[in-house]
């Protein structure tokens, strides 16, 4: 019952985002240290919410001493948006980050867990101007 619970909570979130005309779809393309790599994201300039699609994602699972962490771009300087972990199961969720308010590009880097205060460019694994 809890996993049929779960999984109508997650479809009744998602048909949210896609009825609330405030988002914006947002794919993160991979970079040369990635090229395979991508994020699909939504982004509501009105509310400032930010969620990461994790069906969507296609990046490598990461290991138990590292997260990726959210970017957002904003006056030229990185704002972190919170930590991820990928996992095998993680395809049927929505992650909500942290709220931003006019930002450039989001982009996506592997931390040490528990996130950095200044993002990692040498691995930078995804990005998107918006």
């Amino acid at each position: 019952n809890q996993h049929f619970s779960k999984t109508v909570s997650l479809q009744h979130d998602l048909l949210a985002v896609f009825r609330d005309t405030t988002y914006k779809l947002i794919k993160l393309k991979g970079t040369d240290k990635a090229p395979s790599a991508s994020v699909m994201l939504a982004w509501s300039p009105a509310k400032k919410k930010v969620m990461i699609d994790m069906g969507s994602l296609k990046l490598p699972v990461n290991d138990k001493r590292h997260q990726y962490q959210l970017w957002a771009i904003v006056t030229g300087k990185p704002v972190n948006l919170g930590v991820f972990d990928v996992k095998p199961d993680s395809a049927a969720a929505i992650k909500v980050m942290n709220p931003v308010e006019n930002p450039q590009a989001f982009a996506i880097t592997l931390e040490p867990r528990g996130g950095s205060v200044n993002p990692t460019m040498a691995n930078l694994t995804v990005i998107s101007k918006i």
